[in-house]
């Protein structure tokens, strides 16, 4: 990247942290009074709210032929792992989320491996070791004060992984498509998945929506959240690949964990600690030769 681009990837890549780092947060409060499932509608709905008109004065073309590839990643983008990540923060700490979220960059690698024929090195393998370590180490924290620990915790891990997935598929198949499109389907894609049961689970919804306490939330979870950090998302994809494009989660266990402890009272416990701290050195082990890779060609 040029330097004028890495600037701009760097400040995009410092804002999607605090909209996605806050998401933990409001999805919390959210989950008290609406259901996962017509959370997730209502703030994919949002999104399509703020970025319809972008796309009109924009004057872009959202005409796509609708494939298995196309409508599976961008349904594992939003709509499948909002709605898990949802399900798990009923019973799991918003702080703890925005940690096991740091996972998405360590599977993007695995998957990478796997699927892409990556081949890695010392630094990486050591990675996937402290990386194991930090999510036994929060698994058996987690256990202590919540007795579903196992299942909320195997529902964030499983977001992840979708995330992940959704990187990868992009970077290889969706390089040169609009991040106003990638990021208008994703969401529409995400409404539809659980706008449909929403009909049955909590038809009532938009009444809900007459109370500020629930409506704020909601809106920043999907007009700037959604809406705009999908687009940030996908334009970091563009930029620089899949893998750099997730090292927004460096800084969203931060965040998450401030706001938690700050603004919910979460409690901020040792082994929380230990935990983050493994999973920040697991994420800078995995990307250690692009930090060396960069300062050689500066000097």
């Amino acid at each position: 990247m040029t330097k004028n681009k890495s600037v701009i990837s760097v400040s995009l890549l410092l804002l999607l942290s605090l909209l996605w780092g806050s998401s933990f947060l409001f999805t919390k409060i959210l989950v008290e009074d609406l259901h996962p499932v017509s959370l997730i509608f209502i703030r994919c709905l949002f999104g399509l709210v703020m970025l319809a008109p972008i796309l009109y004065f924009k004057r872009i073309s959202i005409k796509r032929k609708l494939t298995f590839t196309f409508v599976s990643s961008l349904s594992l983008a939003a709509g499948i792992p909002w709605m898990l990540m949802a399900f798990s923060l009923v019973s799991l700490h918003s702080s703890v989320s925005g940690i096991l979220n740091s996972f998405t960059s360590i599977f993007t690698f695995v998957l990478s491996l796997i699927f892409l024929k990556v081949k890695p090195l010392a630094n990486q393998l050591v990675s996937l070791v402290l990386g194991m370590i930090a999510l036994i180490i929060l698994f058996l924290d987690t256990l202590q004060v919540d007795a579903f620990g196992f299942f909320s915790v195997g529902l964030m891990l499983t977001c992840t992984l979708c995330y992940a997935t959704n990187s990868i598929i992009a970077g290889r198949f969706f390089q040169g498509i609009s991040p106003f499109v990638l990021g208008f389907y994703t969401l529409l894609f995400g409404m539809i998945i659980n706008g449909i049961p929403t009909i049955f689970i909590q038809p009532e919804v938009f009444l809900l929506l007459g109370s500020w306490d629930i409506l704020i939330p909601v809106a920043i979870l999907g007009f700037l959240s959604s809406g705009l950090g999908y687009v940030i998302f996908y334009q970091l994809i563009e930029n620089g690949g899949p893998v750099y494009a997730t090292f927004v989660t460096f800084l969203i266990p931060f965040v998450s964990v401030l706001l938690g402890v700050v603004v919910l009272n979460e409690p901020f416990r040792v082994y929380m600690i230990i935990g983050g701290v493994m999973i920040f050195f697991a994420l800078v082990a995995m990307n250690w030769h692009l930090f060396t890779r960069r300062s050689i060609k500066v000097t």
